[in-house]
């Protein structure tokens, strides 16, 4: 078989584009460390990748989320606990105390004005924002949930003893997806496939009526408290009843204090596997996309070395302009 020259030089000048080429590639390489500058380059890495980057992207909103509803819990928590701390448990026993016959009207009225100062700050308390909106209102986070119109105690405009239309505010989710797969059926979020993290106020404080039609409510509780106490002459058999309820009511209070605790440590425990996941995606995707940088600068330098080489062996078959010009 005769092999021409321009055979040759059609082969050679081939090769050496290529050599080129790769060199050109691994220099990109060298520069930003991908293995891959196009999908096209590497269909099977690349289409591995894009998923791999979609999961990381879903589990960076995921802890976002999280965090987002732990400073919300975290600030529901610090101002239940506040509101528990201006109600503490010698709070029924000084009133108690002032009913025992020894105590003045003066002395009544120093409780009954501090039992005020307690409703008022009660009051401010649960009306608490965080990131600009009401933590305490259920879905409605724009305006403020409790007004204490001077007689009563209003959530969201409705009289908190009121059971039946308390009652239209109780199931009242704000649903977070917090990455337990969200699932829609029938147009429905399943409850078990996102967190709540809706908190409704009137429910920590309590509303409707006991069997002796006494409010379950704490404010209107303390209220009236202060309203008996400043009586003369006193009913004690009233106070006793509304000092007893104060005490169930109050421990509402406190387990549900509690369990925003146990709700804010699942939540923290949630985080923590996330951003291992978060790092272990990371990785991943650096172990698709990139490569170190020492081999990147190896195969450039592999590359470079290549071509070199091609040009002086092409210097003996080619013409010096197209050598020059490869150059």
């Amino acid at each position: 078989m005769r092999i021409t020259t321009n055979s040759v030089m059609r082969g050679y000048k081939s090769n050496l584009f290529k050599s080129f080429a790769h060199m050109k590639k691994t220099s990109l390489m060298a520069m930003n460390y991908r293995k891959f500058q196009k999908s096209s380059e590497a269909p099977g890495a690349a289409a591995k990748a894009f998923q791999v980057r979609r999961e990381f992207l879903k589990n960076k909103d995921y802890i976002e989320n999280v965090k987002e509803t732990l400073g919300k819990f975290s600030t529901m928590e610090s101002t239940m606990r506040n509101v528990l701390s201006e109600m503490p448990e010698v709070l029924e026993k000084e009133v108690l105390k002032a009913i025992n016959g020894t105590n003045s009207k003066e002395t009544r009225e120093i409780i009954a004005t501090k039992l005020d100062k307690i409703k008022e700050l009660v009051v401010g308390a649960m009306n608490s924002t965080y990131g600009g909106e009401y933590i305490f209102g259920g879905s409605e986070t724009k305006k403020a949930p409790f007004k204490w119109d001077g007689t009563k105690l209003l959530y969201r405009g409705e009289d908190v003893d009121d059971d039946t239309k308390m009652a239209n505010f109780l199931d009242d989710p704000i649903y977070t997806d917090i990455g337990s797969g969200l699932k829609v059926n029938a147009g429905n979020i399943e409850k078990n496939t996102v967190f709540d993290s809706s908190k409704v106020g009137v429910e920590l404080l309590g509303h409707g009526k006991n069997a002796d039609g006494i409010s379950k409510n704490l404010v209107v509780l303390i209220d009236k408290l202060a309203k008996e106490l400043r009586k003369d002459p006193i009913n004690e058999d009233d106070i006793k009843k509304l000092t007893d309820q104060f005490v169930a009511s109050r421990q509402g209070l406190i387990n549900a204090t509690t369990n925003i605790g146990t709700e804010m440590n699942y939540l923290e425990k949630a985080l923590d596997r996330m951003q291992i996941t978060d790092l272990d995606m990371e990785k991943e995707i650096g172990n698709i996309e990139y490569v170190p940088a020492e081999e990147a600068y190896t195969l450039w330098e592999e590359a470079k070395a290549s071509y070199t080489a091609a040009l002086k062996v092409g210097s003996g078959i080619l013409s010096n302009s197209f050598i020059d010009f490869m150059r």
